[in-house]
């Protein structure tokens, strides 16, 4: 089983802003693979459930968790409890792939990294406490463009902000190639 999560805040007054990137990610990928969201109670979350066609039996999930960021392990953990037979091993979390926002990185570029996050992230430390474990693929996608006045702008307050239209035009460039690539790391299609 495939999971490819994307990590954001619920509402709409969150929809744009540099912290939802995840979710941004994740909606891009369930339209290049014709899935559409539906809500899953039992984990508190919007999923798009498919199997690959290389291997039926081989699924894959898509989600984004409706808890705030600070929760998001909670509906992680409890898809693989209610879809994978529980507390997910070693191996199955190497078939694991989370979208978040990094400030560490420069808005334009992105990073696939086993078991490597940025150096706070509150979404992806839920995970790691839910999961007990760092060893899942971490695509970071650059959020930072604040230049040298990084001090001015603390980053808990810039990551709920909205990107400018000239960063939504290097997104619409930096999303395509990210789907891309997870669509060739899980081969869905």
């Amino acid at each position: 089983m495939h999971v490819i999560v994307g990590l954001g805040n619920p509402g709409a007054e969150y929809t744009h802003t540099r912290h939802n990137i995840g979710f941004r990610v994740a909606d891009a990928l369930a339209v290049a693979i014709s899935g559409k969201f539906a809500f899953q109670k039992k984990i508190n979350a919007e999923v798009v459930h498919t199997e690959t066609p290389a291997s039926p039996a081989e699924e894959v999930y898509i989600l984004k968790p409706l808890t705030f960021m600070n929760k998001s392990g909670e509906s992680v953990r409890a898809l693989y409890q209610y879809f994978g037979g529980g507390k997910p091993t070693p191996e199955v979390l190497q078939k694991l792939f989370v979208v978040v926002d990094d400030l560490d990185i420069p808005i334009g570029k992105f990073k696939i990294q086993l078991a490597k996050g940025p150096k706070v992230h509150n979404g992806l430390t839920s995970l790691y406490q839910q999961l007990g474990s760092n060893g899942f693929f971490h695509i970071r996608i650059g959020i930072e463009n604040r230049g040298v006045n990084r001090s001015a702008w603390p980053g808990d307050r810039y990551v709920l902000s909205k990107f400018t239209s000239a960063e939504e035009d290097i997104l619409k460039q930096v999303i395509p190639q990210v789907v891309q690539e997870l669509l060739k790391q899980t081969r869905i299609r």
